[in-house]
């Protein structure tokens, strides 16, 4: 139960910084070439945060 806790929550932490990167890599190379690209990347993305 002790390692449960903290454990989940760097898991938390770092689902919503992996998320947060991808957004600005995603804004920082926005494409006309790579908008499906970076809407399919945004999508897996939001999908991984998803704390369900």
């Amino acid at each position: 139960m002790h390692l449960v806790s903290p454990f989940s929550g760097i898991v938390m932490w770092l689902r919503i910084v992996f998320f947060y990167l991808i957004v600005f890599y995603c804004a920082q190379r926005r494409k006309p070439s790579r908008d499906r690209m970076n809407a399919r990347a945004f999508h897996k993305a939001s999908r991984f945060a998803d704390p369900g």
